[in-house]
């Protein structure tokens, strides 16, 4: 489970967010699968991709609530957030696109171009296609980086709610007006759909009422998994449902209170934890039944089971783990330094005054 200090509103849901991020990744994984089996025809009443687009914009949701959370616990500065945040994504995504790429170098060239770019995650400004497929969404999270340690210093000014909800407001219109092939348009798409991470900070403690998590999944079964992919295949446009869809749970998670059922916690935060692994890799664990793995449709499953556990646990422990420990340190290491620096350039008078 999530463990960190609460912000001065209180958060009442911590086990809530692991469920939350369980239930996205879990909706990722099945649309895959469902589309792998189905050799990507859908039915023509609803669309198995919206389903999985659902899961990554609860993610960006989910991202930024925890991520303005981290800032509250570890300090607001910008760089060692930058540090931890490097470390935390780069060094398995590395290892994820590298061992793609090489699985292809058999029957498919290597494009520099489309390697660099996945490597540095910025694919999206680049146009190449995402290695393996999952990764797309990884280098709009790492740009909505650079603007949350700004967001968390706006979360002090007066009236912080009114101006991310008119961030909001001001995120949907642009995204609407861009032309729709340039890359600011690109780049604007996803922003209503991180904006509702923040929000759900500052409503935390805000809201006097209390919700049962179960209304916030039901919410999101309904609407996430249901509605909203039978009203994408039937012609309505996807990314402005997705924003009010998001804009929707950044209300309610501050309103809802934790998960009870012990085993649902347990399981959720073993999901949550794994999940970064799962995303990137649950592709390759699909192969098992797609020819990967020799034999009958019982031993397929198995193996791709004993894969989708595996890679993920070997992932965590073995890289992302090890990535995380690596950026906390030298984010404190950077962060000592500069409290050092400040302390000599700092007049004995205003260390004496408290200045």
């Amino acid at each position: 489970m999530l463990i960190h200090s609460l912000p001065p509103n209180e958060m009442r849901y911590l086990s809530t967010l692991d469920g939350i991020r369980a239930v996205a990744v879990i909706l990722v994984v099945v649309s895959h699968l469902i589309l792998q089996l189905t050799d990507g025809a859908e039915p023509a009443f609803y669309s198995y991709r919206t389903m999985g687009r659902i899961g990554v914009a609860i993610f960006f949701v989910h991202t930024t609530l925890v991520l303005m959370m981290s800032l509250q616990r570890h300090g607001p500065a910008a760089i060692p957030f930058y540090i931890r945040r490097i470390f935390r994504i780069y060094p398995l995504a590395i290892v994820t696109v590298l061992f793609f790429a090489l699985l292809q170098l058999g029957s498919i060239p290597i494009d520099t171009g489309k390697l660099l770019s996945n490597l540095f995650l910025v694919q999206n400004i680049t146009g190449y296609a995402s290695l393996p497929r999952p990764l797309w969404s990884l280098p709009y999270e790492l740009q909505m980086y650079l603007v949350l340690p700004a967001l968390y210093h706006l979360a002090r000014t007066q009236q912080p709610v009114l101006w991310a909800i008119a961030l909001w407001l001001s995120a949907t219109v642009l995204a609407l007006l861009l032309p729709t092939q340039s890359l600011a348009h690109k780049l604007a798409l996803y922003v209503p759909c991180f904006l509702p991470g923040f929000l759900a900070y500052l409503l935390a403690g805000r809201i006097r009422f209390e919700l049962s998590s179960a209304c916030l999944f039901a919410f999101i079964a309904i609407a996430g998994t249901v509605l909203i992919p039978m009203l994408v295949k039937i012609g309505f446009s996807e990314m402005p449902l997705f924003w009010v869809f998001c804009l929707a749970i950044g209300i309610i998670i501050p309103a809802s209170d934790e998960l009870q059922n012990r085993h649902i916690v347990r399981g959720a935060s073993l999901v949550a934890k794994y999940s970064y692994g799962i995303y990137l890799t649950h592709v390759l664990a699909m192969g098992a039944i797609d020819g990967l793995v020799p034999g009958p449709k019982l031993v397929q499953w198995g193996a791709m089971l004993v894969l989708l556990i595996g890679l993920a646990y070997m992932s965590y422990h073995g890289i992302e783990k090890r990535g995380i420990a690596l950026g906390m340190r030298l984010a404190e290491r950077y962060a000592s330094r500069s409290r050092r620096t400040n302390s000599r350039n700092t007049p004995d008078s205003e260390q004496a005054s408290g200045f």
